[in-house]
């Protein structure tokens, strides 16, 4: 069940608004959240949906240790298989047929996989194109999982990871082990609920290293936003926040007044030439190098993309490189 609002605007807006989107190169994608508000019309015409409790009353939403008194979620057995089911994939057809063709996907982890994979296909036999991306920071199983049975895209423990040796460790994992087949991971600086220690305590210089290594080392990133203003948390010191502050010196702001520096465009540039095709997950090979030595005198040739960012970004050196693009047999870039 799709209805119009008119106070969020008319579908008629809303196909302006995918028009105009792709002159600017944007693509508009929905968040497609599987719940209902306690009022909502499908708890009374279709209560099977629905878990309730021996008293009559119905349970609200979980995701531990989280409870949610104001949403409720469907029931995908017993009553409502199959209708639920149809119900849920018309609804996505339905933002497919306006012109949506990316689906960002709200706690995929708490529903059930069979579904997730009758739905994704269905979706596909009308647009093989169409893009889902899992929001599960889950148990990395489950995380996993999630790929096997068709996201193209997933969350990642990337916004978790602060030091250096933690960041080695999972993009090894993700690189070589067997996920690096079927999981496509995309790499969010932040989220709304986790702003990482690390970006309330490095200042500008932090921000900016966590948007290279995101930018440098998947095939795809997220930014939520807030990011390009520098904002943290209004409690720092917590690693998991659900309220975000903004740091309110000018200069440290990384664009200001719609103006994109020099560090955006570079990143920007440096994701493109190096996404050699549309399903490119993260670099073949990767490395991690202290310093240059003979592994870059022979590597071997071919379009590869070369990351440099000091572990400790307030105590960073202004002055001098810890390897010269000579020994690379590149030029530098620009």
């Amino acid at each position: 069940m799709t209805r119009s609002i008119p106070s969020l605007g008319s579908f008629q807006d809303f196909a302006r608004l995918i028009e105009e989107s792709k002159k600017h190169g944007l693509e508009i994608a929905i968040d497609f959240a599987i719940q209902c508000s306690p009022d909502h019309p499908w708890i009374k015409e279709h209560p099977e949906w629905f878990d309730w409790r021996p008293d009559g009353t119905i349970k609200f939403a979980e995701n531990p240790p989280k409870k949610y008194e104001d949403i409720v979620n469907v029931h995908f057995y017993r009553g409502a298989l199959p209708s639920i089911w149809y119900e849920l994939r018309d609804i996505v057809l339905f933002w497919l047929d306006k012109g949506v063709r990316i689906f960002r996907v709200d706690n995929p982890h708490t529903k059930p996989f069979p579904f997730w994979e009758w739905m994704i296909a269905e979706v596909r036999k009308v647009d093989p194109g169409a893009i889902f991306l899992a929001e599960a920071f889950t148990r990395p199983k489950v995380m996993k999982r999630l790929g096997k049975v068709g996201y193209n895209q997933s969350y990642s423990y990337f916004t978790w990871r602060n030091a250096k040796a933690e960041l080695a460790e999972y993009l090894t994992e993700l690189t070589t082990e067997e996920c690096a087949e079927y999981m496509r991971p995309n790499f969010f600086v932040n989220t709304p609920d986790i702003n990482p220690l690390y970006l309330q305590t490095s200042g500008r210089p932090g921000f900016r290293t966590r948007l290279a290594l995101a930018a440098g080392l998947a095939g795809n990133y997220g930014i939520y936003s807030g990011f390009e203003a520098l904002r943290v948390p209004a409690h720092a010191g917590q690693g998991g926040v659900s309220q975000l502050g903004e740091i309110r010196d000018p200069r440290l702001r990384l664009a200001c007044r719609g103006e994109h520096p020099r560090g955006h465009r570079l990143l920007q540039q440096a994701a493109q030439r190096r996404s050699f095709d549309e399903g490119f997950p993260l670099a073949c090979l990767l490395q991690f190098l202290e310093r240059a030595g003979p592994l870059f005198r022979q590597a071997d040739q071919g379009p590869f993309l070369l990351s440099s960012v000091h572990g400790e970004p307030r105590s960073a050196p202004r002055s001098g490189r810890p390897f010269r693009g000579a020994a690379l047999g590149v030029r530098p870039a620009g």
